[in-house]
């Protein structure tokens, strides 16, 4: 099966090098999972070791024997999701040649989901042929969310929420979702109904259903918008932890009750630089509501080894956003965003976690400036733009006033991650990130600065809880601390 030259790359032990029992030992491990790979898990490796004075010849004698095949696939401890969505995530089927590798991938992908806990494969001789019947025996999890409470904050005053949240409906891996917020300042309801295999082809089809009012930016205005999205996307053939997916979106947008230091501030600066020297929009004059009509095309990439909490492998998301246009609507702009995450795992249950995010958004007509202020970009808090230590939309270009955004932003985030059990993760972090007015006013030597501790909860019925505590560097009232919740899972 594989000729000398591959066996020896395979084996740890090294002519004239001092003799390791621990090297001796991976090397018959490692002969095993090789032949395993192609089928040949019946392989008989036999060691030969012949000891002369201070030296040790090994030979290694290799009875290969025949592969292996899968004669059948069998599903157990599976009470509520049906055998086809857990097939359907598998690189290996009846009648293949077996191969431990394919079983890797394929118990990583069925983890991948979020439905199970333990995915261990097993396999049983069937017949004297020496094929054989894969056995996954499962442990699912508590997919189904029902979460309620109330909150404060600056940014929302006292709220309440309502969430129903079922992402393996029916056991067939389908996601619905309710969502009600309410209080003075925010209320908020999301319909959401995603299909992850549509008409059994890897083919996401998903729509989304929203109204939502607050009344936050400082208190500066009051903003409602309702609408809906259409969603879809598929894997990308060929590749392994690759897709591609397609929104469209159409919306209104109307703002109102707009505070009197807003007016009086504009005001201002009109009497100060004239009516075509301020170089803010005037929401106030509007004519409200506006339409907003978009297509958001979104690459991912997801190697990681958990949904919930990784350690190894990484997340790669870039998405391109077209609003008006050719689309119609009154809101015009093109954005660009990147986000990377790497894990890599460390001695003593210690993982380490590396962020990068970067923004940029462009108007369509009327310059590239021409973009309305509610779209740009505010960073702070922990969730949409994540810079923890400065309060929610606290962080705006410099020299802006606090309700204005920029049009290109970067975060860097590092975490060291601690998995005090599978369900519980402490974490310290280091933030840098800002936002400009123009991507050519970018200045990576003078970001804003957050450092902390956090921590995670994989909770049962509600998600992922969370809780981080931030001290912010650069907060224009001076540095520091600050509190943030988060419920979900973060990129």
């Amino acid at each position: 099966v594989y000729d000398d030259v591959t066996i020896a790359e395979n084996i740890y032990l090294e002519k004239g090098k001092v003799f390791k029992e621990k090297e001796y030992l991976e090397t018959l491990e490692m002969l095993q999972s090789l032949y395993a790979d192609q089928g040949y898990i019946y392989i008989g490796v036999e060691p030969l070791r012949e000891i002369r004075d201070d030296q040790v010849n090994v030979t290694f004698n290799i009875v290969e024997g025949q592969p292996a095949k899968v004669r059948d696939i069998l599903i157990s401890g599976n009470t509520k999701t049906y055998d086809e969505v857990l097939l359907r995530e598998f690189h290996i089927y009846p009648g293949d040649v077996f191969s431990r590798k394919r079983i890797e991938y394929s118990v990583r992908d069925a983890m991948q989901s979020g439905y199970f806990e333990e995915v261990m494969p097993d396999f049983r001789p069937v017949g004297d042929g020496g094929d054989i019947d894969l056995v996954f025996k499962v442990k699912e999890k508590q997919t189904g969310q029902f979460m309620f409470g109330a909150a404060y904050s600056a940014e929302t005053s006292i709220s309440g929420f309502i969430q129903v949240q079922e992402t393996n409906f029916r056991g067939k891996g389908q996601n619905i979702g309710v969502t009600w917020q309410f209080g003075s300042r925010r209320r908020y309801v999301d319909l959401s109904f995603t299909e992850p295999w549509f008409m059994g082809k890897p083919i996401l089809v998903g729509a989304d259903i929203f109204d939502r009012y607050q009344y936050n930016y400082d208190d500066f205005y009051e903003s409602r918008v309702r609408g809906f999205a259409l969603r879809t996307g598929t894997r990308i053939p060929g590749t392994r932890f690759s897709n591609v997916g397609l929104r469209y979106e159409l919306s209104q947008t109307k703002l109102s009750n707009f505070s009197q230091s807003y007016i009086n501030y504009l005001d201002s600066l009109e009497e100060s630089l004239g009516t075509s020297g301020v170089p803010f929009e005037r929401l106030d004059e509007v004519d409200w509501p506006r339409t907003k009509s978009s297509i958001r095309v979104t690459y991912n990439r997801n190697s990681t080894d958990n949904p919930f909490f990784p350690t190894a492998g990484s997340r790669t998301t870039y998405s391109f956003e077209l609003a008006g246009g050719p689309l119609g609507g009154e809101i015009d702009y093109h954005e660009h965003q990147f986000k990377h995450s790497y894990y890599q795992r460390l001695p003593l249950k210690l993982a380490l976690h590396v962020k990068g995010l970067l923004g940029v958004i462009e108007g369509i007509e009327g310059g590239s400036d021409n973009v309305p202020d509610y779209e740009k970009y505010r960073l702070g808090g922990n969730r949409l733009y994540p810079l923890r230590g400065y309060s929610d939309l606290e962080v705006v270009p410099r020299g802006n006033p606090s309700f204005i955004g920029g049009r290109a932003y970067t975060i860097f985030s590092t975490e060291v991650l601690y998995s005090l059990t599978r369900a519980v993760q402490f974490l310290t972090f280091l933030d840098m990130g800002d936002t400009w007015n123009s991507l050519g006013e970018a200045n990576l030597a003078n970001l804003r600065k957050g450092a902390g501790f956090g921590i995670r909860v994989e909770v049962p019925m509600m998600g992922t809880i969370g809780f981080d505590y931030g001290y912010g560097f650069d907060k224009l009232g001076g540095p520091a601390w600050e509190p943030h919740f988060n419920i979900g899972t973060m990129f």
